[in-house]
């Protein structure tokens, strides 16, 4: 929401939009909701018609918000402890491979 646009406007200027292999979403350190971040970028894309797949990545507070609702829009996803090193519950991941099980699974180690 307070850069977006202007990432977006870019890429449109370049004309490039519809020759990209991926787009990365990244919300890091939202103003507000990250969700709501991340679809305002979405829209922003499908506005000038950037079709390549996306990834949406969150970092610190925004990871798990961010990739569930990636999860649910047939997103690309990543995650590791470089991104966070908790789980939504708050406790401390013990590795990148529970952060990954619980993605993909829902389920802790």
């Amino acid at each position: 929401m307070r850069w977006c646009g202007r990432c977006v406007q870019r890429l449109a200027r370049t004309g490039l939009q519809d020759r990209l292999v991926r787009i990365l979403v990244e919300i890091i350190n939202p103003a507000g909701d990250p969700e709501a971040e991340a679809r305002v970028i979405d829209e922003a894309l499908d506005a000038i018609g950037a079709t390549a797949p996306r990834l949406h990545h969150g970092e610190g507070d925004a990871t798990w918000p961010v990739l569930r609702q990636a999860q649910l829009l047939g997103r690309d996803t990543r995650i590791g402890l470089e991104d966070t090193l908790t789980f939504p519950d708050g406790s401390t991941a013990p590795s990148n491979e529970a952060l990954i099980r619980l993605a993909l699974t829902g389920t802790q180690a």
